[in-house]
């Protein structure tokens, strides 16, 4: 089973290269101190608008790294 750690690191790691990436942070139950078995993770990136199409295709192919995205 995948850790929230290994999908956050392989996604900082893989977008970090990207010059039209600005930020990246988890918020979410995870910044309140209360993630439990159910949570969910709130992933935000901030990116040039004209590269956003390139963004989430970059997000898919870290994250298919990890597993099979159907």
């Amino acid at each position: 089973m995948l850790t929230r750690h290994e999908i956050v690191s392989t996604l900082v790691n893989w977008m970090e290269p990207f010059k039209f990436v600005h930020a990246f942070w988890e918020g979410g139950a995870i910044a309140f101190d209360r993630v439990d078995q159910w949570s969910d993770m709130d992933l935000y990136l901030v990116v040039e608008e004209e590269k956003m199409d390139e963004a989430f295709l970059a997000v898919e192919k870290a994250l298919t790294l990890l597993s099979p995205i159907k």
